[in-house]
């Protein structure tokens, strides 16, 4: 799946771009197993029960352009603009995801970190990386 939008409808959504995209997924759960005294194994606690879910942690990796300019840094402050009012000003909003069957998932996320890179790659293409973090940690269907 790739994380493709933000914002609470799809249709109107802040679109990321896919250019030089990476996406990163990290879950963070509670501890399952713990050493039992006396025993040299592990023990898990919940059984055969699935363990509960703590919050997912998601990022995406890209690179902003700017376009429409002959100084590439004037149509890169833009995009940023745009980035920044869709997602950190935004507050807790949905994350979209594109499955490759073109089908799409959603899930309650908040941005908490927007990382700018210093050094431009050309001169209107800037990377970013942006990170979300959910509470829920699942995706639900449309």
């Amino acid at each position: 799946m790739i994380i493709a939008r933000f914002g609470a409808v799809y249709a109107t959504a802040y679109q990321f771009t896919q250019f030089g995209a990476v996406d990163d997924w990290s879950l963070s759960s509670p501890p399952v197993y713990a050493k039992v005294s006396g025993k040299s194994g592990a023990f898990d606690f919940y059984g055969e029960a699935q363990f509960p879910r703590d919050g997912v942690t998601l990022r995406k990796s890209m690179i902003i352009t700017g376009s429409g300019s002959t100084l590439g840094f004037v149509g890169i402050q833009t995009a940023l603009d745009a980035l920044v009012a869709a997602t950190i000003d935004v507050g807790e909003s949905y994350l979209w995801g594109l499955r490759r069957d073109g089908g799409t998932r959603f899930m309650r996320a908040k941005c908490v970190r927007l990382n700018i890179s210093d050094m431009a790659k050309t001169r209107n293409s800037l990377p970013v990386t942006i990170e979300f973090f959910s509470r829920q940690g699942a995706w639900f269907l449309v």
